[in-house]
């Protein structure tokens, strides 16, 4: 497929256009809002408007308005302040990336004589009439309430499996919106962190460090691409967040050990400096692994330097993951003392972010960064569950400028642009595949990937406000990609995507919301092009010369509802289809013997259903949420290896009607409680056959979950806390996964984590 010039220069000239005056930076946010007079309601010129910590100042308009841009991710107090008039200050103020925080603030005349006044504002609004798309924040604070079993502490995993719109499957991995797992985008402040090799996250999904998790799961906006379920976009933390040092020790069941430590603070010449590490091992029960290393570690650097800011984010981490089975013999059968099968990773990530605030409306960033990753899987045994040998990593190189300017009050006007360019490799080994399935042996199942991926970007947006109620967002994203192979033609792939959202304010306690996109994302690097070793594999020497990019269409509406100063209640239906999803067929359908596959875009899904969320503020010592999902998802087939006839459509492995999570925090003088409940209703059956009469799905569960941590008094031997943790208090064990055979018969594949236990403490420094 060639690129679409005739779409793209028109959009060329648009986005060369809006960089002269616009654009976006992906990991800030703006404050912004209209000052009044209280008594006339006149909209007050001149008035200065400060962001406590941060040296960022502006003035309102001649309109009262006022904005400041590339504010970062956190909670600040606003201080707003006029001659004649009594200071207001506003705290809390909760700035997120790509969201808009409204601060509008009424003003009380005082005399000049009368001493300064300092006035407290009202309670600020929960709404977020800014954002269409469906959007959820999960801070560090109560990611520490709702810690999980052991392969989801301090995990990705761990911490969206308890949003709406989010099932894990039997694995622990997430799926949005009943989407596969690959077709999510993982970002680490803008840096995108899935790999060309397979979509897949390319890293460990260990939360270390994290300040914010911030989640679309319906129609996210034009500066998001190549993913079409959803995006996790994980901001680090600062000196500023946690200053000082912490260390933290923990123990228990499944042989669990885990040591997390995080050190921060701010330098006299305003460098901000953090660095956490968090490093734990396990044996798992009742998982496909049976055990677990891990370490990674993180730095975040931040200088400021007048208009300028230079951020420097360092990642790096490993991983060895274990099986239940053993090999004597590795890759080409060479002998090794018997160990078990295994796999193990690593990965590291380098970015420089360059900022610079024009004014306090507008700024560009300045993004070069580094991502490399590797992984070998060495799982040979005749017996286990795997039987191949895997060798894949990626060296990516990628480049982002992004600007913003707040044009007016009514226009926000966002642009920018990227390119990553990611050197491929992919190597499976898999001995005698035809005589281990029952089939004729054609020798050893053994190719080679390497190519060469170069990925670019753009998009421009505008979110405009339409008088007092309406909000609308506009943007279109081009997305290109070319992968230049080893021994074939290359092939080029793009396309343009269009985003629409739209919010009607009904009145301050109630907002109506709808999001629409179409979004695309390329096929994986891997399925392209494979160089067999064994020449019995020729038939499938050239591998596929041409897929297009997988599709989805997205649309929600929703219900936003201040249920009061501290509660806030959303309904979300949504519907999505899938299009062109990567299914694989014989290269030769009348031969059935054949074990060589090709990869085309022959896959659909659909999928429907209703997020519910209902959070709450600590007050009267009590904070949490509430999210329940429903839903119905079918496609084809679950995985893209699947060769099930695509005329007939199924469940996914992972779609559930009913998900549910609970999560409570209590305090009270030195203790705090925080209690889970999740409730599954069972996953549908994977289906082998290649039609299906009937499909069920897995048993349901409810598990409860308990968290005690005791506050201990200052100066104490033990540290500053002791905290206790259950999960599966009542140790339930329910079979919530179960696979089908084509003689009808069914084996369970996957079960509720049974009860794990661990007791720690920590200490600050």
């Amino acid at each position: 497929m060639k690129f679409r010039t005739n779409l793209l220069v028109p959009f060329l000239a648009a986005l060369l256009l809006a960089l002269a005056v616009v654009a976006d930076a992906s990991t800030t946010g703006i404050i912004s809002g209209v000052v009044t007079d209280i008594d006339t309601g006149a909209k007050l010129s001149g008035v200065n408007v400060m962001v406590k910590g941060t040296g960022l100042t502006t003035v309102t308009d001649a309109n009262g308005y006022f904005v400041i841009t590339n504010v970062p991710p956190g909670a600040y107090e606003v201080t707003v302040s006029l001659v004649g008039y009594g200071e207001v200050k506003r705290s809390d103020i909760q700035v997120l990336m790509d969201v808009t925080s409204p601060v509008d603030v009424e003003l009380t005349k005082v005399e000049l004589e009368a001493p300064e006044a300092v006035i407290t504002a009202p309670k600020k609004s929960l709404l977020q009439p800014d954002m269409a798309p469906a959007f959820y924040v999960v801070p560090s604070k109560q990611e520490k309430m709702a810690k999980n079993q052991p392969n989801n502490l301090y995990q990705i995993p761990g911490i969206v499996g308890t949003q709406p719109g989010i099932t894990l499957d039997g694995d622990g991995r997430p799926h949005i919106r009943g989407g596969r797992g690959n077709e999510i985008g993982y970002m680490l402040e803008g840096i995108p962190v899935t790999e060309p090799l397979t979509n897949n996250f390319g890293t460990n999904t260990v939360t270390v460090g994290m300040s914010k998790m911030q989640i679309y799961t319906g129609g996210y906006r034009a500066e998001y691409g190549n993913a079409i379920s959803g995006v996790f976009n994980e901001i680090k933390k600062t000196g500023s967040d946690a200053p000082g040092a912490r260390l933290e020790l923990t123990g228990g069941a499944q042989d669990y050990a885990g040591s997390y430590f995080e050190y921060g603070g701010v330098a006299p010449s305003g460098l901000d400096y953090y660095v956490g590490s968090y490093l734990w091992r396990t044996k798992f029960e009742r998982m496909f692994f049976t055990g677990a290393d891990s370490s990674d570690n993180i730095g975040k650097f931040v200088y400021p330097k007048g208009n300028d800011k230079f951020t420097l984010l360092v990642n790096q981490g490993s991983a060895r993951y274990y099986l239940d089975s053993i090999h004597d013999f590795t890759y080409l059968n060479e002998a090794v003392t018997p160990e078990a099968d295994h796999g193990h990773q690593g990965y590291d990530i380098l970015g420089l972010t360059w900022s610079h605030n024009f004014s306090p409306s507008s700024f560009l960033t300045v993004r070069p960064y580094t991502y490399n990753t590797k992984a070998i899987v060495d799982a040979l045994s005749p017996t286990g569950p795997m039987r191949s040998y895997l060798d894949y990593g990626t060296k990516q190189r990628g480049f982002q400028m992004e600007y913003t300017n707040q044009m007016s009050e009514n226009h926000l006007l966002r642009t920018g642009a990227n390119t990553i360019r990611s050197r491929n490799r992919y190597m499976a080994w898999v001995p005698g595949l035809g005589a281990a399935l029952g089939q004729p042996d054609w020798g050893d199942y053994h190719y080679n990937v390497r190519n060469v991926t170069n990925q670019i970007g753009m998009f421009v947006q505008d979110q405009a406000k339409i008088g007092e109620r309406w909000r609308a967002e506009v943007g279109l994203r081009y997305d290109g990609m070319k992968y230049d192979k080893s021994e074939n033609p290359d092939v080029t792939e793009s396309q343009i995507s269009p985003r629409l959202g739209l919010t009607y304010s009904l009145d301050k306690k109630n907002v109506l919301k709808a999001s629409w996109g179409k979004f695309i994302q390329f096929a994986p690097a891997y399925v392209m092009e494979r160089i067999y070793v064994n020449p019995d594999w020729n038939e499938y020497r050239l591998g596929n010369l041409d897929l297009d990019p997988e599709r989805s269409t997205s649309f929600d509406v929703s219900l936003e509802r201040q249920v009061s100063d501290t509660m806030l209640a959303r309904i979300t239906p949504f519907y999505r289809t899938y299009s062109n999803l990567l299914q694989s067929r014989r290269a030769d359908p009348n031969d059935p013997l054949s074990m060589t596959s090709i990869y085309v875009n022959s896959g659909k899904g659909k999928t429907s259903g209703v997020e519910c969320y209902l959070s709450r503020k600590m007050t009267k010592n009590w904070e949490g949420w509430l999210s329940y999902t429903y839903m119905r998802a079918k496609a084809n087939a679950s995985s893209f290896s699947s060769t099930i006839d695509p005329s007939i459509w199924s469940y996914v492995d992972w779609d559930q009607r009913h998900t549910l999570n609970l999560v409570a925090a209590y305090k009270r003088k030195s203790w705090e409680h925080n209690f889970q409940v999740y409730f599954g209703s069972g996953t549908a059956d994977a289906v082998t056959a290649s039609t299906v009469q009937y499909q069920d799905h897995g048993e349901s569960a409810i598990v409860f979950s308990w968290n005690i941590i005791k506050n201990l008094p200052q100066g104490s031997m033990l540290g500053d806390q002791v905290f206790l943790n259950i999960w599966n208090l009542f140790n339930t064990g329910k079979a919530t996964h179960f696979r089908v055979y084509p003689d009808g018969s069914k084996a369970a594949e996957s079960w509720t984590v049974p009860r794990f236990v661990t007791l720690g403490i920590s200490r600050s420094f």
